[in-house]
């Protein structure tokens, strides 16, 4: 039974839910100044997971293949055509939503390389620390998101479940594929979109991040073959 993975999306739905509640409680410049505060943190997590790098030019060759596919699919903009569409129902349209933010909120929650990698070691070994120890993380993330952009916040963890369970399941078929150099070269990948997540965050410059999505599935492939 994946523990941590359920932990995990229910420290988000808690997280958000919490607060949206007490929101009100939180002083505006508070709140004017942590999204900065927590977009340079994901830019310092992104780089300490680019360190495990092993091979370069494989996640380059990832991260830019990975994006013109997302650009050709318009991923981001289905994306935000369906949080819109969501958005728009009771008891979130009361809510004034930046959309590009949420955006990019749902991808770090959803799938942060952190995350991918919890749940594949959930899958495989049963071990859970990991997603628990990122629950930790992602409730206190979650609460002070949702005490600016209300209870909608909690609700990304509906496609972060979906997502998990999903490699969680195919992580036992997976993971007797992924070498270690793989696994590093996916982490750094992962590295390269949190950066992009945390210039968003902190407003220093709008990276379509959801566009980057593909390179994570597309690192295992360029990994092995420059390996080779």
């Amino acid at each position: 039974m994946p523990i941590g993975l359920i932990v995990n999306c229910l420290s988000v739905a808690l997280g958000g839910l919490l607060g949206a509640a007490g929101g009100k409680l939180i002083p505006q410049r508070l709140k004017d100044v942590l999204p900065a505060v927590f977009g340079i943190s994901a830019i310092g997590i992104g780089v300490v997971s680019i360190t495990r790098i092993i091979n370069l030019p494989a996640v380059i060759l990832a991260v830019i293949a990975g994006f013109i596919i997302g650009e050709l699919l318009k991923l981001e903009q289905h994306t935000a055509r369906f949080f819109h569409f969501l958005l728009d129902r009771k008891p979130f349209s009361s809510k004034k939503i930046d959309m590009e933010q949420f955006i990019t909120i749902v991808t770090i929650f959803c799938v942060s390389g952190l995350g991918v990698f919890g749940a594949i070691t959930e899958g495989v070994s049963g071990d859970s620390s990991i997603l628990l120890s990122k629950s930790v993380l992602d409730f206190f993330t979650a609460a002070i998101f949702a005490a600016s952009m209300g209870i909608a916040v909690s609700m990304i963890s509906l496609p972060q479940f979906f997502i998990l369970i999903a490699v969680f399941l195919s992580s036992t078929m997976v993971a007797p594929l992924i070498t270690p150099d793989m696994m590093a070269d996916f982490t750094a990948c992962g590295g390269i979109l949190t950066i992009a997540a945390g210039l968003r965050i902190a407003k220093i410059k709008s990276v379509p991040i959801v566009n980057m999505i593909p390179a994570l599935l597309i690192v295992f492939f360029t990994s092995k073959l420059w390996s080779m």
